[in-house]
């Protein structure tokens, strides 16, 4: 497989910047540039920090930091740009590594979705030596996630199958299991596949798509209609009756009129990249899931306090920020899987940023709701005493400022960061190739990295 041409550009620095250290500024080139003078604790940093497989981002940029600090003032900035230069590259060649044994290892599953643990273990473990792969025991965790949840669909798929075997009461094992998980028999027929970590339901009836898809009846025809051109869905819930299949189905809308075999295996090319998304990297592998980092439980400082309502709206403002950055998470899982179907990103920014359309985020969790009503009901299990000029303040009053922080926030932070990681899309989708093999390459590098941070990435590798 041909690697990517990497080209560090010479602009870019982390933004991640020392206490007390400024971000470095462009140099202005006035006549012949002053050699670069590589000090012996600068060496000796470079020759102990060479092995690839060794290399730890975040570990490696306090280590820089650190060194640099204890360097005379006159000094520090040549040495750090020396040991930022090498950061970069190893970066880059970090990410294309990890891009390759991604690809090497999914096509290793899909071969032989079959395979034995222990074949598995010395597969993966051969892919992580070929390509030098720092961070090994993401993998080997993401790989103990992949086997144990391909251990419970067989479990599940057998238990059913001989029940229906042995009690001739029973529907057939496809039925029951669509019972079991949604609450009713179907209507209609349908079909189940095991695919790469989950459970696949070819649903042939619109009516039982749509139970599927709300875990409910439908309420109005409006609902059938939306669902009605929809392909298919990652189900992401819990399933009581059978939790080994949680965050493990898939179920695909084989009813729609006129709808092409093409697309169906569209929709399971999209739906499946969902599922090895969610469910075979761990988070130590790839930590790109955007947590609150234990924002909301800052609330906590304010429990049987009086306290003026603009100092708490500091904290509110970063909670909504929060929530911004879970709502962008949602929108970076939709985007790899267009991208691996094979849709251009100028189609995904067209899905993705449509106010009227399946995807505005803020709409379908109900956050102008949700989150003005999370804050005010921690704030009475609190005790906590909200005032202006000591005066309290009414939940009505409350749940508008709240309400306009998270709304000012999707207008202006999601939607810009959209903008943006969508533009990184498109230009790492340039380098890497539009056909299958790139597309591939692409969401295998961009996987790495929380979205707001693909801009950064795609300057790593130009």
């Amino acid at each position: 497989m041909e690697r990517i041409k990497i080209k560090i550009t010479k602009e870019w620095e982390p933004k991640e910047t020392h206490s007390g250290e400024k971000s470095e500024e462009k140099r202005i080139e006035t006549g012949e540039r002053k050699p670069e003078i590589l000090l012996p604790e600068t060496l000796k940093f470079k020759r102990e920090h060479l092995d690839i497989t060794e290399f730890d981002p975040g570990w490696e940029l306090r280590e820089i930091r650190k060194l640099v600090s204890s360097m005379p003032a006159e000094v520090q900035s040549d040495q750090r740009r020396i040991l930022m230069r090498d950061f970069k590259k190893k970066l880059a060649a970090m990410r294309e590594n990890m891009m390759d044994a991604q690809i090497q290892i999914e096509q290793l599953l899909r071969k032989d979705p079959d395979l034995p643990w222990e074949q598995v273990e010395d597969a993966v473990q051969e892919v992580l030596v070929q390509n030098h792969v720092s961070l090994g025991e993401g993998f080997r965790q993401g790989m103990a996630r992949y086997l144990e949840g391909r251990r419970d669909i067989k479990s599940v798929i057998n238990r059913y199958k001989q029940a229906s075997e042995e009690d001739s009461e029973r529907r057939n094992w496809e039925d029951e299991l669509f019972k079991d998980l949604f609450g009713r028999y179907p209507a209609g027929g349908l079909q189940i596949e095991q695919a790469p970590n989950s459970v696949y339901f070819h649903i042939y009836d619109l009516s039982d798509y749509v139970r599927a898809y709300l875990g409910r009846e439908a309420e109005n025809k409006r609902e059938v209609l939306n669902l009605s051109t929809t392909g298919g869905s990652f189900i992401r819930h819990s399933f009581e009756a059978v939790p080994e299949l949680s965050s493990k189905v898939i179920i695909e809308n084989a009813s729609a009129a006129g709808y092409l075999e093409a697309d169906l295996d569209k929709t399971k090319t999209h739906e499946e990249e969902h599922a090895i998304h969610t469910g075979l990297y761990s988070d130590r592998l790839f930590d790109t899931s955007l947590k609150l980092n234990g924002i909301d439980l800052e609330i906590y400082q304010f429990m049987d306090q009086s306290v003026d309502l603009q100092d708490f709206l500091k904290w509110v403002k970063r909670y909504s920020k929060g929530v911004i950055m879970q709502l962008l998470g949602s929108a970076k899982t939709e985007i790899l899987a267009y991208i691996r179907e094979g849709r251009s990103v100028d189609d995904v920014r067209a899905l993705l940023e449509e106010e009227d359309g399946i995807y505005n985020f803020y709409r379908d969790y109900n956050v102008d709701r949700v989150f003005p009503e999370y804050i005010i009901r921690e704030i009475k299990s609190l005790s906590i005493n909200l005032t202006v000029g000591g005066e309290k303040i009414s939940e009505e009053e409350l749940a508008e400022k709240f309400s306009g922080i998270v709304k000012e926030d999707w207008d202006k932070t999601y939607k810009n960061s959209l903008g943006l990681a969508l533009k990184a899309a498109g230009r790492l989708l340039e380098m890497c190739g539009s056909d299958e093999e790139g597309r591939l390459k692409t969401i295998r590098l961009l996987v790495q990295e929380p979205i707001e941070k693909w801009s950064r990435l795609v300057r790593i590798l130009s």
